[in-house]
């Protein structure tokens, strides 16, 4: 709709994350963009200055080792001549996580127009794991999100 605020959501990856390694999320599904560009699935540019809300969760799949000790997300803005500028950390999970584990980050970021945020996740299970990919929005699962909230 033409009065919807600007805000974009993906669901879904396919990619395996590598054992002790920050890793930068490819979404597969874009749900929604509006007044943002989206360089990549990977990275949104934000066409409009002010204040955004933004969330990103990832869940991770199976149980035993493979869900034991840290994972963890954030979503990272950087601005139009790369530098990062911010970072929204997110829960962590520690060695007693079990099946279906999910981390959870969300808070708000003034940002300037061309502003661009990525979100990262990782892990050290001591296995590369895929997060579980459900491009369904009424199914909780890996997602990344944002609202431009007004002005900063």
């Amino acid at each position: 709709l033409a009065n919807d605020p600007d805000h974009w959501r993906f669901n879904a990856t396919t990619e395996s994350v590598v054992n002790a390694t920050d890793t930068k999320l490819t979404f597969t599904t874009n749900i929604s963009s509006q007044g943002v560009t989206v360089t990549s699935v990977e990275r949104v540019t934000l066409n409009r200055a002010g204040r955004w809300q933004m969330s990103g969760s990832v869940r991770w799949p199976g149980a035993g080792a493979a869900t034991t000790r840290e994972h963890f997300c954030t979503i990272r803005r950087y601005n139009a001549s790369n530098v990062l500028q911010e970072v929204l950390g997110g829960t962590s999970i520690g060695s007693t996580s079990t099946f279906n584990a999910q981390n959870m980050v969300s808070g708000s970021m003034i940002c300037a127009a061309n502003d661009y945020v990525e979100f990262w996740v990782y892990q050290n299970s001591s296995v590369a794991k895929v997060p579980e990919a459900n491009p369904a929005v009424s199914v909780g699962g890996t997602m990344f999100e944002g609202y431009w909230v007004g002005e900063g």
